[in-house]
């Protein structure tokens, strides 16, 4: 008898987390600092790192719940709500142990206050691990991974 843990993902959970990735980027777009660490496990990590042609070398990586929202103030600070993330051709798929994973592209743009330019910072692609937990899909980690 299976306790459920395995259960494939339906259209509910694809959407759920569709939504919660997009919640991550418009946290952070606008300075929701908070909404940004509810969106991930108390424990949850968000990292940056270069491209599988460089090693995956570590830009950054923050872990835990406190470092999360250090991370996001820091970004808000830094950005003043001028940036924007696009994020498109989700792949999310069951881990086959209650979660799932998704593979999304990434283009994060900020925006110049003084010239008005739109500069493209980085290009890559997320690859997130979600955890069902009794408050929704969460993010156990998002992985950066840079183009170049």
């Amino acid at each position: 008898m299976s306790d459920g843990s395995a259960r494939k993902l339906d259209l509910r959970d694809h959407l759920e987390i569709q939504t919660l990735i997009a919640q991550v980027c418009k946290a952070l777009d606008f300075s929701r600092t908070t909404d940004f660490v509810a969106a991930f496990t108390t424990n949850g990590t968000y990292q940056v790192v270069s491209s599988d042609a460089d090693g995956r070398k570590e830009q950054y990586s923050h872990h835990g719940a406190e470092a999360l929202l250090e991370f996001a103030q820091w970004a808000a600070s830094r950005r003043r709500g001028l940036a924007r993330h696009w994020t498109g051709n989700p792949i999310i798929e069951s881990d086959g142990r209650g979660g799932a994973t998704a593979w999304s592209y990434t283009l994060l743009i900020e925006i110049d206050p003084e010239t008005k330019r739109r500069n493209i910072v980085l290009s890559g692609v997320h690859e997130d691990v979600f955890v069902r937990t009794e408050a929704g899909w969460r993010l156990a980690s998002r992985t950066v991974v840079a183009d170049i």
